[in-house]
């Protein structure tokens, strides 16, 4: 594997979150090694930008170390700012009543806008969901709500790219 990917395991596998998380993190490894750890380096290869937690880019500047993140001073913002963001980034079927959780996960819909190889991809979403996990000291319904969601999307991009889960 890359040393991105190197990192991003580092990063996400440091602590034990539960099942849920885990097996997020594994599916989303499983499916990095699906896209050949493609990583495209244009903007276009990446997920939108609407509403990101400033914390994403501050740890993209510093190279994604998964040491490095900026402390949660306001988690009710970031915890907004996280939901408007994977929101915008996921496609319009998905989109729930008002902003919030859980999202659609309808079979039938395509999720190519979402199929996003590398580190600008989901890598962001897990490591600002861990961030939010970090911050919060705990394992809150809503942190749970939001992983089940991403774990969803997550399994049927790999569904996609494998043939099978």
């Amino acid at each position: 594997a890359p040393e991105w990917m190197k990192l991003a395991r580092e990063l996400l596998d440091n602590a034990d979150y539960g099942e849920r998380w885990s097996s997020c993190v594994e599916d989303w490894a499983a499916l990095e090694e699906a896209y050949g750890y493609a990583s495209p380096v244009s903007s276009l290869g990446g997920l939108g930008l609407h509403r990101r937690p400033p914390h994403v880019q501050w740890w993209i500047r510093r190279a994604r170390l998964p040491e490095r993140s900026l402390p949660i001073l306001d988690l009710d913002e970031f915890i907004r700012d996280w939901k408007a963001w994977w929101g915008s980034c996921n496609p319009n079927w998905r989109q729930p009543e008002g902003a919030g959780l859980p999202m659609t996960q309808n079979a039938e819909g395509s999720l190519e806008v979402l199929r996003k190889p590398g580190k600008n991809g989901i890598l962001s979403v897990l490591a600002a969901l861990k961030w939010w996990r970090d911050a919060e000291g705990g394992n809150s319904s809503e942190w749970a709500a939001a992983v089940d969601d991403v774990s969803g999307v997550v399994a049927r991009l790999l569904e996609e790219e494998t043939g099978s889960r």
